[in-house]
């Protein structure tokens, strides 16, 4: 992150990149991660990081699309970002990944 590598969005940050037109937002955990919970997962696509490679003809085109990537915690959507980044595309890594995002949610629930 320091050496600009790979761009981040904190979790409250999220849901206005998302709302931004051409953002995709890609899940990048495995199968059996995204079936535990969907909070984050609900409207993204699902690419697990070790089938990326593989599947690059499901993605959006680069030109213009940024892809918001998350897995449970952050290390593997920042590896998705810098396989993907390589190919031209415009990489946004939710810090923290699932995790981060599942408790700061429910805690902003509690507190309104």
């Amino acid at each position: 992150m320091r050496d600009g590598l790979v761009e981040t969005c904190t979790w409250d940050e999220a849901p206005a990149l998302c709302a931004r037109p051409g953002t995709v937002v890609v899940d990048v955990r495995s199968g059996k991660e995204r079936a535990s919970n969907g909070l984050v997962a609900a409207a993204s696509l699902h690419v697990p990081v070790d089938e990326l490679r593989a599947r690059l003809a499901e993605l959006p085109p680069p030109a213009g699309a940024t892809l918001l990537l998350h897995c449970e915690s952050g290390q593997r959507s920042y590896y998705a970002a810098q396989i993907l980044r390589q190919r031209g595309y415009r990489c946004v890594n939710l810090l923290g990944g699932n995790k981060l995002w599942q408790v700061c949610a429910a805690r902003q629930q509690l507190s309104q």
